[in-house]
C-alpha cells in the first residue's frame, strides 16, 4: 500500500490538510493487494493456519499400519503408489476444501495405481441418481468419472448431502484473516518508518504546488525504516495530529492468543502444540496425548473404512488395511501409565474385571474368577512357624497345655509338628523340630 494524500475541507475553506497514511493503516480508497479471502489462500499466507493443517496431515500420514491378504500379513499392493504420501494429500484436501479425491488407475480390470487430484480443480455433481466427477485444469476438462472410478471423502455439512463439506479451515477463516491482517499491520508499520498515521494541518491556504511540495518532503524525509525516529524541522504554521493509537495499546498479544485458540479449536489442535512455548513440558505431553486420542485416532477409523471399501476392493487378492496407532511412542507411554494404574487398583483390592473397566480396557471373555481366599504366601507360613516355635519353647516351663492355633500352616504339616513336639523336652529339641527346611515340611508325607 502506498503513501496516500488526502485533502480535508471543513466549513472554513481556508483549512486544508495533508493526511499521511502509512500502508498499515486503513486506506481511504482501497484495500491491501494481498489477501486471505479463502481457506486455500489463507493456508498460503497465514503461517499459523499452515502449521495447523500440515500438523494434521503429518500426524495422520505417520500412523503405522498393517496390510492383510487372504488372512495373513502382506505388503502394500501398489508399491509405486505408497499409502503415507497419499494420506497426507488426502488430509490436506479435506482440511482446506472439505473434500478429497483419488482417481483409480487400472490395467485391464485390475487396480494398479492411485492418483490424488487437487480438490480445487475437481467438480463433484449429483446427476441421475449418482455422483459424477470432472476435473478442470487450465482450459482442459477431464472425466467424467463415476463412484467406482473415484475414491472420494467429504467433511460433514448441513448444506448438502453431496459435494464438498464444511472444511475445518473454512471454520477458522475469520481468525486466519485476523492473523493475516495483524501480520500485514506490523509489516507495513515497519516498512513505513514504524510511525503512526498522522494528520498534518495548517490554517493557511497553501497552493496546490505547495501541498505537493510538502507531501514530497514528508515522504522523502520520514517514510521508510531507514528514516524512523528522524528529527525534521519545518517552516510554516503546521500542526501534526496522531490519528492512530500506540501499537502497545492495541491488545495485539490478546488478539494473537485469541487467534491461536480459534484456529486450534477448529482443527482440533491444542495451543501447546501450535505454540511450543505456550506451556510447560507436562502440559504439552498431556495435550499431545489428547491430540492423538481425540483428533487423530477417530479420524483413522474413517480412513480405514474408506480405503478398504473404496480402494482395495478392486485390488488383486482380498487386501485390507488396519491402522495400528498403539505402536506409536505417544500411545506406548500412555499404555505404560495405564498398566501401572491397573496394578495399583488390583493391589488395593479392586477386582481385576472392575479395574479394567475403570481404565477403559476391553473386557476379556471367559476370564477366570479369582479364588474366594488367596492361598497363603511363604512369608506368612514362615512367620507362623517362628511364632509357634517361640510358643512351644515358652510352654516347656509352663503347666499350660493349650495348643498353638494355626492359620496359614496346612493341617498335615501342623500334625507332623505336633507329633515332633511331643518328643521334645528342651529348647534345642524344639528348635530341631522347627529346623526342618520348608520344602521338607511342604512335601511331607
Amino acid at each position: 500500500m502506498k503513501f496516500k494524500t488526502q485533502f480535508l475541507e471543513g466549513n472554513n475553506s481556508n483549512l486544508k490538510a495533508i493526511v499521511g497514511i502509512p500502508g498499515w493503516a486503513a486506506d481511504f480508497n482501497g484495500t491491501s493487494e494481498n489477501s486471505a479471502g479463502d481457506p486455500v489462500s489463507a493456508f498460503a499466507t497465514v503461517p499459523l493456519l499452515y502449521r495447523a493443517v500440515t500438523l494434521r496431515a503429518q500426524a495422520l500420514s505417520s500412523v503405522p499400519y498393517a496390510v492383510f491378504s487372504d488372512g495373513g500379513e502382506a505388503e502394500w499392493p501398489m508399491k509405486s503408489h505408497p499409502l503415507s504420501p497419499l494420506l497426507y494429500n488426502m488430509e490436506l484436501g479435506l482440511m482446506l476444501t472439505g473434500a478429497t479425491y483419488v482417481l483409480k488407475q487400472y490395467t485391464g480390470r485390475v487396480l494398479t495405481g492411485l492418483q490424488w487430484l487437487n480438490p480445487t480443480t475437481v467438480k463433484w455433481e449429483f446427476k441421475h441418481g449418482s455422483n459424477v466427477f470432472t476435473q478442470r485444469v487450465g482450459s482442459d476438462t477431464y472425466g467424467p468419472w463415476s463412484d467406482k472410478e473415484m475414491i472420494h471423502m467429504r467433511e460433514p455439512s448441513m448444506d448438502a448431502d453431496t459435494g464438498p463439506g464444511l472444511a475445518p479451515a473454512q471454520v477458522a477463516l475469520k481468525s486466519s484473516q485476523l492473523r493475516f491482517n495483524m501480520d500485514e499491520f506490523a509489516n507495513n508499520f515497519f516498512q513505513h518508518g514504524a510511525q503512526p498515521s498522522v494528520l498534518i494541518s495548517t490554517n493557511t491556504n497553501p497552493a496546490a504546488s505547495e501541498v505537493q511540495r510538502a507531501e514530497s518532503f514528508f515522504k522523502r524525509r520520514l517514510q521508510g525504516v531507514s528514516n524512523a525516529w528522524r528529527m525534521v524541522l519545518m517552516r510554516g504554521d503546521y500542526k501534526i495530529n496522531t490519528l492512530t493509537p500506540e501499537l502497545k495499546s492495541m491488545a495485539m498479544t490478546e488478539l494473537q492468543q485469541h487467534v491461536v485458540l480459534d484456529i486450534g479449536a477448529a482443527l482440533g489442535i491444542p495451543r501447546s502444540i501450535l505454540e511450543s512455548d505456550a506451556s510447560n513440558y507436562a502440559t504439552s505431553q498431556t495435550d499431545l496425548s489428547t491430540f492423538w486420542e481425540m483428533t487423530v485416532r477417530p479420524r483413522l477409523d474413517w480412513y480405514e473404512d474408506t480405503i478398504n471399501r473404496q480402494m482395495l476392493g478392486d485390488s488383486v487378492g482380498q487386501y485390507s488395511v488396519k491402522f495400528t496407532p498403539e505402536n506409536l511412542d505417544v500411545f506406548q507411554v500412555d499404555e505404560s501409565a495405564r498398566a501401572a494404574s491397573l496394578l495399583q487398583l488390583v493391589q488395593a483390592g479392586v477386582p481385576l474385571p472392575q479395574a479394567m473397566a475403570m481404565l477403559g480396557y476391553d473386557p476379556v471373555e471367559n476370564m477366570p474368577e479369582p479364588p474366594a481366599e488367596a492361598p497363603p504366601v511363604e512369608d506368612e507360613v514362615s512367620t507362623e512357624m517362628r511364632a509357634w516355635q517361640t510358643f512351644a519353647i515358652n510352654r516347656l516351663d509352663s503347666k499350660n497345655g493349650r495348643p498353638f492355633e494355626t492359620r496359614h500352616i496346612d493341617a498335615d504339616t501342623a500334625q507332623l509338628i505336633e507329633e515332633g513336639l511331643k518328643q521334645a523336652s528342651t529348647s534345642e529339641e524344639v528348635r530341631a523340630v522347627f529346623g526342618q527346611p520348608m520344602f521338607q515340611w511342604q512335601g511331607y508325607p
